[in-house]
């Protein structure tokens, strides 16, 4: 796996479910089956919560 629990992601390229390149987020779950992926929380600029989605690995970065 590439993400661990709790690591801070930003997006980097627009997904189709909504998230936007650049969005900022931390990893609530990880998934092995049926492939990898990510559930993703994505906050504001102040740290408030605005959506979550499931992405895969290629759609993230650590920072």
């Amino acid at each position: 796996m590439r993400f661990s629990e709790y690591d801070t992601v930003k997006i980097i390229k627009d997904s189709a479910n909504g998230a936007k390149r650049g969005d900022i987020g931390t990893i609530l779950m990880v998934f092995s089956e049926p492939s990898e992926a990510y559930e993703v929380e994505i906050v504001n600029e102040d740290g408030t919560s605005r959506a979550q989605y499931t992405m895969q690995p290629n759609e993230l970065e650590h920072i």
